[in-house]
């Protein structure tokens, strides 16, 4: 609480929310200044152990640069992820701060994903992996494949 009559809340549940806003009559007003989010985006195919790296795939509307904008807003260094060309970073080291910042940006992150074990595109098909290591998997033989020659 300040002197101004301001308090300042960290963290705030749904019904926390719901009965401060039915006392109307004692507040001025309520405003955030910072992101809210509803849900923390799941992570998908993690075990205990969480293979690195975790796959990060986006809405399609988010470009590079805001894709770039979300993991500078997770204070995750560019050092510690690399961009494709697909909409997805690898990111290769991550804090249980900055993961959990970026399961709150649900509105540029579609899916956070754990590393599968592969080691081909002929494996991948046997294999309950995601459709995005799939592609990642499928572009890199691919590549092999035409330089190769």
């Amino acid at each position: 609480q300040t002197s101004l009559g301001i308090i300042t809340l960290n963290e705030v549940t749904d019904e926390q929310l719901k009965a401060l806003l039915d006392k109307s009559e004692n507040i001025a007003s309520i405003e955030c200044s910072s992101e809210v989010s509803t849900d923390d985006i799941p992570l998908d195919k993690c075990d205990d152990t969480m293979r690195m790296p975790l796959l990060i795939s986006f809405m399609d509307t988010c470009n590079a640069a805001c894709q770039l904008e979300t993991m500078q807003e997770a204070n995750v260094d560019k050092t510690k992820f690399g961009e494709t060309t697909l909409g997805i970073i690898m990111l290769n080291e991550v804090t249980d701060e900055q993961l959990k910042a970026l399961r709150r940006k649900s509105r540029t992150i579609t899916a956070i994903e754990c590393d599968s074990d592969a080691s081909s595109s002929s494996d991948a098909n046997e294999t309950n992996l995601s459709f995005w290591t799939k592609v990642i998997i499928t572009t890199i033989s691919g590549i092999f494949l035409l330089f190769s020659f």
